[in-house]
């Protein structure tokens, strides 16, 4: 997050190679590591709320990062994020969080087609 605000403040002036190596080290090296605990403490992937869970942490990690890049995959990501929370939070009947998780992903899909009409005039 941090290596983000850097470069949000910094924008398209500055590009370190060395810094752009660490964040997708780190973040690689998050998502292995999320995995291995989520086996290493359960002993696998058992069940529907463990996949959403896996979807869920890929869908942050893979959408701050693409979205760091600039790349429109980052929507996509967040978009997985945001269904995955909102099912997990379906499944543990907490409807005022789902809600809230489906008004986050509404917000994603705006800034998505944003970001598109952008791309295209621009």
């Amino acid at each position: 997050m941090l290596l983000g605000l850097y470069h949000a403040v910094k924008g398209d002036r500055v590009r370190h190679r060395a810094i752009g190596i660490l964040v997708a080290f780190l973040t690689y090296a998050s998502l292995v590591f999320g995995a291995a605990c989520t086996f290493m403490t359960s002993g696998g992937v058992f069940g529907v709320t463990h996949i959403l869970e896996i979807g869920v942490m890929l869908g942050f990690l893979l959408g701050s990062y693409q979205m760091a890049k600039g790349s429109n995959w980052g929507w996509y990501f967040f978009m997985l994020m945001n269904v995955s929370m909102a099912t997990l939070m379906f499944l543990q009947m907490k409807p005022i969080l789902m809600v809230q998780q489906l008004l986050s992903l509404a917000f994603v899909v705006i800034g998505f087609s944003r970001s598109l009409g952008k791309r295209r005039t621009g």
